[in-house]
């Protein structure tokens, strides 16, 4: 790690302090705590460098869904290429299998559309009735907006999100087909998620702009399952919900985007990995890697 920069805020200071101590937290780049009108302590050891936000990436796709449906591109019953709606891929209730021959490692190195492949996955429940953590669903949810919105996912996420918020270029991962990686793989710095945190506590309004509709944020938060593995928390549209109203997207190696509405309150955490997909896929995450949430509800949330 490089110098810390941590700013003043006791118990915000107290819970980057425990990360940075921590052995399983030792690829921990980025951290801010911040409210709607004050960071509280920050800390990077990269400068602020983007980040792949792993299964945050989950989050951004259904802020850019709602956009989309609120422009009128698609809609929740619209039907993908595994032939589940739009809703059953949001909520991941499509009733299809997840690991094994459709881990999305193993998709991504032999497939040219990744969402082909994944819609291949036999169903072990109805669609619609079972939760189950599936990275097919948002690959199967990236190529249906791929392919619906004006000039492709990218350009669409760029034109009616980043460049709104004030992103700089933000780099995204797609399959050899060119689609956008759906669960993963979308690079943004920890400012830039900060932002987007802010803007689901402001119910989808940036001042004056209304960049997805409010009833959409609405329903990001809504309970749409008891949800389950891996964060232990019940699943809405892209978001964990906790039982005080607070939201999160949580991705692997600790990526994590987590807000509380009753005080405005917004922690972000980014980790570099080292992830390649090889075959066969490496990173260096600590052999027993903690995510810096577990620091947080002990220090910070309680």
């Amino acid at each position: 790690m490089l110098g810390r920069e941590v700013v003043t805020g006791d118990r915000a200071s107290a819970f980057i302090e425990a990360v940075l101590d921590d052995p399983g937290c030792a690829r921990v780049t980025d951290l801010v705590v911040a409210t709607q009108d004050r960071v509280l302590a920050e800390y990077s050891s990269t400068g602020w460098a983007a980040r792949d936000l792993f299964s945050v990436t989950k989050t951004v796709l259904a802020i850019l869904t709602g956009i989309a449906v609120d422009a009128g591109y698609v809609a929740l019953d619209d039907r993908g290429l595994g032939e589940q709606t739009i809703r059953q891929l949001l909520t991941m209730t499509r009733g299809a299998a997840c690991g094994g021959e459709f881990d999305l490692d193993l998709v991504a190195v032999r497939a040219h559309n990744w969402a082909a492949d994944f819609a291949r996955a036999p169903h072990v429940h109805a669609p619609g009735t079972v939760f189950g953590y599936d990275n097919g669903a948002a690959q199967l949810l990236a190529e249906a907006l791929h392919r619906a919105v004006p000039g492709g996912l990218h350009d669409f996420a760029d034109r009616s999100l980043f460049r709104p918020l004030g992103f700089g270029e933000v780099p995204w991962d797609a399959d050899p087909s060119g689609t956008p990686c759906g669960p993963a793989h979308l690079h943004l710095t920890a400012g830039e998620l900060h932002r987007l945190g802010g803007l689901l506590l402001a119910g989808g309004r940036l001042e004056a702009e209304q960049l997805v509709s409010s009833g959409w944020v609405a329903s990001m938060r809504r309970r749409s399952s008891p949800g389950g593995a891996p964060e232990g928390r019940p699943y809405g549209m892209g978001l964990w919900l906790e039982p005080d109203g607070s939201f999160f997207g949580a991705g692997w190696a600790g990526q994590l985007l987590y807000c509380r509405p009753r005080d405005g309150l917004t922690l972000v955490a980014l980790s570099d990995p080292a992830f390649d997909y090889g075959p066969p896929a490496t990173d260096r995450m600590p052999p027993n890697w903690v995510a810096p949430l577990t620091h947080a509800r002990r220090l910070l949330l309680a």
